[in-house]
């Protein structure tokens, strides 16, 4: 005779099976976007940085000592010394997800172990869906000004379009932080912005040429090396479909090999061998700029607090629902970019 599963056991049930979950098998339609970039990276530690304390710091040097000079046997030695370095930080933003299931749900029965683990599957699925949705907006955004102390620091925070610009360093301050990305103001320090442009046709000629200047621009390799630089970039190009379409279709005009297939082109577009990706957020969540982003993933990358990286609990009775069993996951993040030169952004002008 059937009776009902004390929480209990179900929190034991949970804890035992979680490592030795079986395969999903369901249908997810839950998601609108074809493709998720941030979550992506954020589960990668490799790519992530780590710290404990209130905020994320890192230094930046701004300038030389400009102690180096011509000299002439016996000279008057002269002393320089120049403070070039300026701290930087970047507040925390949490955020958690969480599934949970009901002892009333589910009546014990011959395949209790399965039911209950195919139902914890599928709630779990649903809850990191929905972190990863929340992320990949977040990422691709910005807070609105200062004032808005939950939302973390996205690519349009760090990644300043100018629609004004004819090529140059000139991504200043985000919109509604006069103090500068991370507290550094890029009036004052004007190597603190990132690479700009513009194209007004989807040509070789003016589009892919933006991209290979801001490619070179950006292209910076330190003269001395020392402990912890990153001279190596790791570059992802992005933009939204209709123009990776034209990408698309600039290679297929250039290339008089494609035989009977229509489309062959799709999915081969590469830019110094790194793959265009298109961005399905981009498409309709962004002004009509149709904008070209360049990210340095060896300098912007995912920071998380210590410990604080995906933490999942261990399943535990809901502090105010005794019936059931919850399991969260927390985050404590944000995205920070440590050389904003080496991003760029090229936006499209009519």
């Amino acid at each position: 005779m059937a009776s009902e599963l004390m929480v209990e056991d179900l929190r034991d049930l949970m804890t035992a099976t979680q490592e030795h979950q079986k395969k999903k098998t369901f249908t997810d339609l839950s998601y609108e976007l074809q493709r998720f970039v941030v979550m992506r990276e954020m589960l990668k530690k490799s790519n992530s940085r780590f710290q404990d304390g209130d905020y994320y710091k890192f230094e930046a040097l701004m300038n030389d000592s400009g102690s180096a000079r011509l000299t002439a046997p016996y000279a008057v030695d002269a002393v320089n010394s120049v403070d070039g370095l300026v701290s930087a930080s970047v507040g925390w933003k949490f955020a958690d997800t969480n599934w949970q299931i009901d002892n009333r749900e589910i009546k014990v029965n011959s395949g209790m172990a399965t039911q209950i683990l195919n139902i914890w599957n599928v709630k779990e699925h649903q809850a990191m869906v929905s972190l990863a949705k929340m992320l990949e907006r977040l990422f691709w955004g910005k807070p609105v000004n200062a004032a808005d102390v939950m939302v973390p620091y996205g690519v349009f925070y760090w990644i300043v379009q100018n629609a004004a610009s004819t090529g140059g360093f000139e991504g200043g301050n985000p919109a509604g932080f006069p103090g500068g990305a991370a507290g550094l103001d890029s009036d004052l320090y004007p190597n603190w912005k990132n690479w700009t442009d513009t194209y007004s046709k989807f040509t070789f000629e003016d589009m892919v040429s933006a991209m290979r200047k801001a490619a070179y621009k950006t292209g910076f390799t330190a003269p001395i090396s020392w402990p912890g630089n990153v001279d190596a970039s790791r570059l992802g190009w992005y933009c939204n479909f209709d123009t990776l379409m034209n990408m698309e279709n600039i290679l297929r005009a250039q290339n008089d090999n494609l035989g009977s297939d229509l489309a062959k082109m799709d999915g081969r577009t590469v830019f110094h061998g790194v793959p265009v990706e298109s961005v399905p957020y981009l498409d309709g969540n962004v002004d009509a700029t149709n904008p070209i982003i360049a990210i340095d993933w060896a300098t912007f990358h995912p920071a998380f607090l210590s410990g604080q990286h995906f933490r999942r609990s261990k399943p535990q009775v809901a502090p105010q629902s005794h019936n059931v069993v919850v399991t969260w996951v927390d985050l404590g993040f944000n995205f920070v970019c440590e050389d904003r030169r080496k991003q760029s952004m090229i936006v499209y002008t009519s």
